[in-house]
């Protein structure tokens, strides 16, 4: 189980970097891109949709933070990282 649990830290970690890679590059579209005169970004709904996005990567960021802690301790993390991968891949 430690083995999988480690596998299973990575995955998150690995997930949590290309949700924050696809998070930089959707900012630094809707700056750039335009409609109606003004940055699409300055638009509620593509706010709320970026907002959205930085919520769940800071959540996700937090689980797999937390379950690398727990297995650096030498404690179970089973369920952490087991949810870190689920919620990181989402």
């Amino acid at each position: 189980m430690k083995i999988l649990d480690g596998g299973r830290i990575s995955i998150a970690a690995l997930s949590l970097g290309i949700a924050k890679g696809a998070y930089e590059a959707s900012v630094k579209y809707a700056q750039e891109r335009h409609q109606f005169g003004k940055p699409i970004a300055s638009f509620q709904g593509i706010a709320f949709k970026l907002a959205d996005m930085a919520t769940k990567i800071q959540a996700a960021e937090l689980l797999t933070r937390q379950a690398g802690d727990l297995k650096d301790h030498h404690q179970t993390s089973t369920k952490i990282s087991a949810m870190a991968k689920y919620y990181a891949s989402q």
